[in-house]
């Protein structure tokens, strides 16, 4: 028998991106659930916990140690899978799978199937009824409330109605955990709609909305950098923590696991045996039927169904050769040039299979011709170098010529400055020499030079030429 094909890892054996923060989350914000609790008493609580919601309630009020490094472990050993609504990896060998179906056992949420799941019609809500709610909660009649909008009014909803409280509280539960997003993003209206009406809120998919969300964050996130997750990331841990017998035997202990209650505890479920025999049931059972309008389909991932039911020949037996050790992403050691990314994702045709690696060239040349080429296109790099650094010397030649030019120039002016002022001096001399002799003969009618005059001609020096107008 041929050996089926298994999708391939996301990243190579041994290659996979560095644990070095945590993975970021909106989800189960202490802020909002703090005001939330203080606004309702016991009873009006216990009456939230008991509704079709109260996974929500419930979780809030518990503590959850957030095991990010683990979450991130499982999501980097994810392997390709092309069907947009479940994400598989492979833990030691084994595989193991995250869906709708895993994620509606862990929480016990509504996840049935309805169609227009994200735009609900709301035409029997009372829209007078709904302009004065949204104007009690402080939200412009365009959106849904944000986590920050709800936190501001449980400030001000002491005196509201008991309905009203608990469609706060109702909103709440949708904001702060099933679309789980920025605190200051507003949600979509369509949906927050439905809270005028309590009992249809009450019985809506809730659980398929919150998987959506959350897969959708999973699938669109850089594994490689620091990510943050929407929607009920909480459950991501939960998941693993069933995974974790097959993830201990990868890591060196077996029994591995956060020690924070998990989800099945709050539907009345004991350990992680209960669940993982009606979950692999549910795999086989769910095999053929379709979860979603717009699903694809994967031979790759089927084949792993199959494997794990006999399918293939028999049971299956796991191991390391069943999953090929090269990766579909490539991740550079180096820094990335602006620009470009720092990973690579391989063609999705060729996910079973190495890429060629041709000598030289492109495919279908031999390595003479890709040779060939490599030196021509070398020799016109150079030969245009050539032609670039030729222009750059004449034009510096140029741009010296016209400097020397100028200097000379300046130079001469500065000699004919200097000239003047040596005919001046000697012309004094001339005029000095002959008083003198007027003196001595005793003339008459000498004019009497003004006083200081002497001192001037004395005085008189021969300008610097950096003083000379026109020198540099």
């Amino acid at each position: 028998m041929e050996k089926p094909s298994f999708p391939r890892r996301f990243f190579s054996k041994g290659s996979e991106p560095a644990s070095e923060k945590s993975i970021g989350y909106y989800s189960n914000n202490t802020k909002l659930f703090e005001s939330l609790v203080a606004l309702f008493t016991d009873d009006e609580w216990a009456e939230l916990e008991g509704s079709p919601l109260g996974v929500f309630f419930r979780f809030a009020r518990r503590t959850f140690n957030w095991a990010s490094m683990i979450v991130k472990c499982i999501l980097t050993c994810q392997i390709a899978c092309k069907k947009p609504f479940e994400i598989w990896s492979v833990v030691g060998h084994n595989p193991v799978r995250f869906s709708l179906n895993e994620f509606a056992h862990i929480t016990g949420l509504n996840c049935e199937y309805t169609e227009n799941l994200q735009t609900p019609s709301c035409a029997d809500v009372d829209e007078d009824e709904f302009s004065e709610f949204w104007h009690k909660l402080g939200v412009p009649l365009t959106s849904g409330p944000s986590i920050d909008n709800l936190i501001r009014a449980c400030g001000w909803a002491q005196d509201w109605s008991a309905e009203d409280k608990k469609r706060l509280a109702y909103l709440a539960v949708y904001a702060g955990f099933i679309i789980a997003a920025r605190e200051s993003t507003a949600t979509p209206l369509g949906m927050a709609k439905l809270v005028m009406d309590l009992e249809e809120f009450e019985a809506y998919p809730w659980g398929r909305v919150a998987f959506l969300n959350l897969i959708q964050s999973v699938k669109s996130a850089n594994l490689s950098k620091h990510y943050v997750l929407c929607g009920f990331v909480e459950v991501l841990q939960l998941w693993t923590y069933y995974a974790m017998p097959t993830f201990g035997e990868e890591y060196g202990d077996p029994y591995a696991a956060p020690q924070s209650p998990p989800l099945m505890a709050f539907r009345g479920m004991k350990g992680r045996k209960n669940i993982m025999p009606r979950l692999l049931a549910q795999v086989r059972n769910e095999f053929n039927k379709k979860w979603w309008d717009n699903d694809v389909e994967d031979d790759d991932v089927d084949n792993v169904i199959k494997a794990l039911y006999g399918e293939l020949g028999g049971v299956w037996r796991w191991k390391p050769s069943d999953w090929i050790r090269e990766g579909i992403m490539v991740l550079d050691n180096v820094k990335a040039e602006k620009g470009f990314p720092r990973k690579r994702l391989l063609d999705s045709d060729d996910l079973s299979v190495k890429r060629p690696c041709h000598a030289y060239g492109m495919e279908g040349q031999s390595s003479d011709a890709g040779l060939g080429t490599i030196q021509s296109a070398l020799q016109a790099m150079f030969d245009q170098f050539t032609v670039y650094q030729s222009g750059q010397i004449t034009n510096r030649f140029d741009r010296l010529e016209y400097k020397v030019e100028l200097l000379t120039n300046q130079v001469t002016s500065l000699e004919s400055a200097v000239e003047k002022l040596r005919q001046g001096s000697s012309e004094d001399t001339a005029d000095k020499e002959h008083d003198k002799s007027n003196e001595a003969v005793g003339g008459e009618g000498k004019e009497e030079e003004p006083a200081g005059a002497a001192k001037v001609h004395a005085d008189a020096k021969v300008p610097e030429p950096s003083k000379v107008p026109g020198s540099f």
